[in-house]
């Protein structure tokens, strides 16, 4: 039953890791820098372009801080530089309690094409993702919708989705150490007497280990449709959530179907451990002492 025990949870441990990488990144986005625009844009153009980029941001797959704690690090930090210096988003990460920040700027060329880039720093200064870059020619569009297309194509270049929600070694202090127990030795009284045979109990966890895998395996295909119904009747237009709303069901139907998978690769695996166990068929092993002359005789048997 030891073995079954230390099988079940290293399962556990590792269906917790993946479910941990369905959380969602924390980032704190600095404000959207606007290089060059059209003649006559508006502040209300340019507060809809900021909007546009925090939920492009949320929708991408990233936990923005909640208001105050966004307001107070852009209050606290000098956000001069930030552009190239990395030492400034990660003052904006660490005030606000995110693990990464972003910088994104907008651009309209002289050559008529609206260029968004940026970059996102963790915490402690490592470079999570360099300087990425999309670009779409104005044409006849809005100034703002042509921004919007462009800054959708930059954040699905970035996979901000993608970014590990804790750092490496947070994550491996999850896994405790492997637990050696000491082997003891008894000597054995040099006395006459009858032999003496021990024969170890026979394990068996293959069962249990195969019923588990699939019991998790059936539980994280079933969070895998759910999420996959959930985020398809969201409501898209062009590719993109239509409002905040769907924005947030969309996210939710990819955090339901990414946590289902996760555990349906889990319970894979767990049953796929009870299947190899359950096949092997192993004789425990025995250990017989006889008394002889001058010591003992020791002899051990069995499949190991």
């Amino acid at each position: 039953m030891r073995l079954l025990s230390r099988l079940s949870t290293l399962a556990a441990l590792i269906s917790g890791l993946a479910f941990a990488q369905a959380v969602k990144p924390s980032v704190m986005p600095n404000p959207l820098e606007l290089k060059r625009a059209p003649q006559g844009l508006s502040a209300d153009d340019v507060e809809r372009l900021q909007r546009e980029y925090t939920r492009l941001l949320k929708v991408s797959g990233a936990m923005v801080p909640e208001f105050t704690r966004y307001e107070a690090a852009l209050n606290e930090v000098k956000r001069e530089g930030c552009e190239r210096d990395d030492r400034c988003l990660v003052a904006l990460a660490t005030k606000s309690g995110a693990l990464y920040a972003l910088f994104a700027a907008i651009d309209l060329t002289l050559e008529g094409s609206v260029v968004v880039s940026g970059r996102l720093v963790r915490d402690d200064g490592e470079v999570a993702r360099p300087t990425a870059t999309a670009s779409r020619p104005l044409g006849k569009r809005k100034f703002v919708d042509a921004a919007r297309e462009v800054m959708a194509e930059f954040f699905t270049s970035l996979k901000v989705g993608a970014l590990p929600a804790q750092r490496p070694a947070a994550v491996a202090a999850l896994i405790p150490p492997p637990v050696v127990e000491p082997v003891i030795v008894r000597p054995v009284p040099a006395v006459a007497g009858p032999a003496v045979t021990a024969s170890a109990p026979a394990r068996g966890p293959g069962l249990p280990l195969l019923l588990t895998g699939g019991a998790v395996a059936l539980v994280g295909g079933a969070v895998a449709v759910v999420g996959g119904l959930v985020g398809s009747s969201a409501k898209v237009t062009d590719g993109l959530a239509a409002n905040a709303p769907a924005a947030e069901q969309l996210a939710t139907g990819r955090l339901l179907t990414g946590a289902g998978f996760a555990a349906l690769g889990v319970g894979a695996a767990v049953g796929v451990v009870g299947a190899v166990l359950l096949g092997a068929s192993k004789t425990a092993p025995s250990v017989m002492v006889a008394p002889v002359a001058g010591g003992a005789a020791v002899s051990i048997g069995g499949t190991f």
